[in-house]
């Protein structure tokens, strides 16, 4: 299995992804920040524990850190986790199974096979993996837990804070790198208005997320546009011009 990495920021004592992960013995390592480093062992001793240099630097920047982080110890696919996850799961007849999370990425990794042009693959939500037509799509948003290519060069914008996944799914597949998302495979997370600690709250709470979604639009004007989703600012993609865009190329999928 391929190294599996959790950011993770004031969820000490509250975190789900690790416990998912060890009821499997799937291993794992936490990417916290210097003032947490400390708690953060205490609570998961099962843990690697992997340190930012700084602390108060936002998600974008751990992210950003970590792809570089992987590449100094010359490792190419990598997950990344966000540290709310609860059951992975698996579609059967329209229903989703809950399976071991170790089951559930050993069999999202076979898609690392599929092109030597692939970027990210991601699991499907659960509350919409039960409905899936397709074993899996491409081309499509990765966020909350996927593998993610080291080779492929392609890097987090430092100042998207709240959607940066948004921004890396979209230079990924505007620079010739598919993304590959499972819709049988899945995992669950929580909505971000059920929040109340960790390091994003703060930023929500302060609607970062809409300064975001607004220079979502601004950097990628042909493929964005600004929605109202559940009362918040957000974006929605222009998939459709996506999958145009590769097939300017030949590309049909």
């Amino acid at each position: 299995m391929f190294p599996v990495f959790i950011l993770t920021k004031g969820r000490a004592e509250i975190a789900t992804t690790p416990s998912v992960l060890e009821a499997d013995n799937v291993p794992y390592a936490l990417v916290v920040e210097p003032q947490e480093a400390e708690v953060y062992r205490l609570n998961y001793p099962r843990a690697e524990i992997v340190v930012l240099p700084k602390d108060n630097q936002g998600l974008a920047y751990a992210c950003y850190w970590l792809v570089e982080y992987v590449r100094s110890n010359s490792l190419t696919w990598f997950w990344r986790m966000d540290d709310n996850l609860g059951k992975f799961g698996e579609t059967r007849c329209r229903r989703v199974c809950n399976m071991p999370a170790g089951a559930i990425l050993s069999r999202a990794e076979l898609a690392t096979e599929w092109s030597n042009r692939l970027g990210l693959v991601g699991l499907q939500y659960t509350q919409y993996a039960w409905a899936a037509r397709k074993q899996y799509t491409i081309n499509r948003m990765a966020a909350a837990c996927y593998l993610q290519n080291a080779a492929s060069g392609i890097q987090y914008d430092l100042g998207l804070p709240a959607k940066q996944d948004v921004d890396l799914t979209l230079r990924h597949v505007t620079q010739g790198w598919y993304t590959l998302i499972w819709q049988t495979l899945s995992m669950s997370k929580p909505t971000i208005a059920s929040w109340t600690r960790g390091g994003q709250c703060e930023m929500y709470n302060k609607r970062k997320d809409w300064d975001d979604a607004r220079r979502l639009r601004v950097l990628w004007p042909q493929y964005v546009k600004l929605v109202m989703k559940r009362g918040r600012l957000d974006v929605k993609i222009d998939w459709a011009k996506i999958d145009a865009l590769w097939a300017q190329h030949g590309v049909v999928y």
